[in-house]
């Protein structure tokens, strides 16, 4: 392809094409903010329409744990003071109710479950250091609210070199 061809293609179109083949061993799957206070009666910012999310998330997690991919639950969390707060009302706040898992998915025994204080889930948290220590390269991400808390997340996985 010549430059003249090369440069009237738009720019998104300007990629590597790669094929994806996932590993087990290399794998994680991440379930950012399947809580309480998003999901659920009661909590203080609930989104009922993400409730469609718990049969095909579960059934994700359990194909995972039979292909021995490693899964991490990510758990909003904030302190009074978080920056967040000044935009949004008071909520997840730490031990309560709503930072709590929905009952309606089940956690592996070996699945991490990660606390997050921030909309990205690797901005001060141990997640990239507990992906790098089972050499993870690989990512699929799910959860509730795509345009805020998994993008976030999905952009810094980028960033940090893994395969989302």
């Amino acid at each position: 392809m010549g430059a003249t061809e090369s440069s009237e293609r738009p720019f998104s179109e300007q990629r590597q094409q790669i094929t994806l083949r996932l590993v087990p061993e290399r794998t994680a799957v991440i379930v950012v903010d399947m809580i309480n206070e998003f999901l659920e009666d009661g909590g203080l910012m609930v989104m009922a329409s993400g409730r469609a999310l718990y049969q095909p998330i579960q059934q994700l997690v359990d194909a995972a744990h039979l292909a021995g991919v490693t899964v991490i639950w990510l758990r909003d969390e904030h302190e009074s003071h978080n920056p967040e707060l000044r935009k949004r009302i008071l909520h997840c706040l730490p031990g309560s109710w709503g930072t709590q898992l929905v009952a309606a998915l089940r956690p592996g025994p070996s699945d991490l479950i990660l606390t997050k204080s921030s909309y990205n889930g690797f901005f001060r948290t141990p997640l990239h250091e507990r992906l790098q220590e089972r050499s993870i390269t690989i990512l699929i991400v799910v959860g509730v609210v795509t345009k805020i808390c998994v993008r976030s997340t999905v952009h810094d996985a980028f960033f940090l070199g893994y395969d989302v």
